[in-house]
């Protein structure tokens, strides 16, 4: 049972993956924002390094339940 909730949880995290990256995404919804000019892409850049963090932090929760995943299958 914990083995199947796991692998459910892995599931989820690979729709929530596909999701994302089915989003448009594009700079033109950022344009209009009024971001200092030392910001690297200005709004669209800060928007980008969000999504990214969330990729990551996703990647990492990914990880983390197939390293449980693995573990139950050795036993």
């Amino acid at each position: 049972m914990l083995l199947e909730g796991n692998t459910r949880i892995l599931g989820a995290i690979n729709e929530v993956k596909e999701a994302i990256q089915a989003c448009e995404f594009h700079s033109r919804d950022y344009y209009v924002q009024d971001i200092d000019d030392t910001v690297i892409g200005g709004a669209y850049g800060l928007a980008v390094e969000e999504r990214q963090k969330h990729l990551q932090a996703l990647a990492d929760m990914e990880r983390y339940f197939m390293n449980h995943v693995e573990h139950l299958i050795e036993q």
